[in-house]
């Protein structure tokens, strides 16, 4: 076939289906057309080459994904055992480049080339990719070795990757007793591809995990991968969440009580369990040893100095739920005392400080500047110059204790009902400052 009358024919073909091709020469100076298609796998890579002196067309469909150098005996043994009674395509690893191809050859030197004909090597190629790209990844990812691989795709087929049943499979390891592949099977819920109902999916399985008396021996690996999707935004049931751990909780052993108790706090840091806790007062009672109640439920009593400034207050904070917020509110009551330039940095974004006036959910973004806390306090309640005088920034005192209670509990406390907020309750004077 002459190769205007296959460039025509190709470009009819790739139009045809939306196909945006490009038209250039390989290293051998071949004509080759090439174009994205967007497939289960993402975007794959077609590329067509007319080699006029054999009179061959061939056929190349190439995967997004390149096999890291660690994961390519793997992958050789997947390929290799998906190949075994191939005929038109075939499947092939680039063990220096980790790519891997779908290739797919005709000989036409005699026939005439028409759109069946091409289609009919083009469409196997796209095939076998499709078919067993799944099993390339489950195989690289620990869900199977090689061969159970292949077979999973032979016997019951992985469409697309992550597959959106991800929940169901999880239950099925667990069931099966293969605790290792439960875990691979979770783990692609945070992959960039993963569906949101897959994701869902998975927290719910792993949720149900850690609740049940079948938890296993590592429960701190569940919650581990649970609080990895709450983080993530990933939402769940949490009033049943809670209350299946507290019946839970009473008969457990410490190992999946102290799994419990992180899934919960990954819980009580997205949100989701402040709504539930505030309307059922008997619940969050029996949350209590996994929830412990903490000192930002109590008025926080404060001093906060900047030594450069030769300025200090006290201060009470109140309704305090997360670190974030108290930091946010204190350095806005800086910036309301002192002129920016004096405190070095610009007030805080008011969007932010509306979430941490208790408008929203507490976040971790656009905060100010942090302070620096100090818990040295000299005998007798005078502060000891030695805790603040040289810092560049603010220094924070917590005048409860020496040292302060943890303020690990303060980011792990159960949020407390009532509005957020700081209040100056008076200035320090000079003598007190030190001089």
């Amino acid at each position: 076939m002459e190769s205007a009358a296959l460039a025509d024919l190709l470009r009819a073909h790739f139009r045809s289906r939306g196909w945006p091709e490009q038209r250039a020469a390989d290293e051998q100076g071949q004509p080759r057309w090439t174009c994205g298609v967007q497939t289960a796998l993402g975007v794959v890579s077609l590329e067509v080459v007319a080699d006029g002196e054999r009179q061959q067309l061939v056929v190349r469909a190439r995967d997004p994904l390149r096999v890291p150098p660690e994961g390519r005996a793997v992958a050789g043994e997947v390929l290799h055992r998906a190949n075994l009674g191939a005929r038109v395509a075939r499947l092939e690893l680039d063990l220096e480049a980790g790519e891997v191809r779908a290739t797919a050859c005709l000989d036409h030197e005699g026939l005439e080339l028409n759109e069946r004909a091409l289609e009919n090597l083009i469409r196997p190629a796209f095939a076998t990719l499709e078919r067993y790209g799944p099993a390339l990844r489950a195989a690289l990812t620990g869900v199977y070795d090689a061969r159970e691989a292949v077979a999973a795709v032979e016997r019951e087929g992985l469409v697309g990757w992550p597959p959106d049943d991800l929940g169901e499979r999880v239950r099925a390891s667990f069931a099966q007793r293969t605790p290792r592949r439960a875990r691979a099977w979770a783990a692609l819920a945070r992959d960039a591809a993963a569906t949101q109902a897959a994701r869902e999916g998975v927290a719910a399985a792993l949720a149900e995990r850690l609740v049940s008396s079948e938890c296993g021996p590592e429960p701190s690996t569940l919650a581990d991968d649970l609080a990895a999707l709450l983080g993530g935004g990933v939402p769940l049931d949490a009033e049943a969440f809670a209350r299946a751990a507290a019946t839970r909780a009473s008969a457990c052993p410490p190992a999946q009580a102290a799994a419990l108790q992180r899934a919960l706090r990954a819980l009580n840091e997205e949100g989701a369990l402040a709504p539930t806790l505030a309307a059922d007062p008997a619940l969050r009672a029996s949350l209590a040893e996994l929830l412990p109640a903490s000192a930002a439920e109590d008025p926080l009593e404060l001093v906060v100095i900047h030594a450069a400034a030769r300025w200090g207050v006290r201060v009470r904070a109140e309704g305090i739920q997360t670190w974030a917020q108290l930091q946010g509110l204190l350095s806005d009551l800086l910036v309301d005392e002192l002129e920016p330039e004096r405190v070095g940095w610009d007030a805080p974004d008011p969007e932010v400080l509306e979430v941490l006036w208790g408008e929203g959910r507490p976040t971790q973004e656009g905060l100010p500047l942090p302070l620096v806390w100090e818990a040295e306090v000299r005998g007798g309640g005078h502060l000891d110059p030695a805790a603040w005088r040289s810092a560049s920034t603010p220094v924070v005192l917590d005048l409860r204790d020496a040292p302060p209670r943890s303020w690990v509990a303060l980011e792990e406390a159960v949020p407390a009902a009532g509005p957020a907020r700081v209040e100056l309750t008076g200035r320090l004077g000079l003598d007190e400052l030190g001089r």
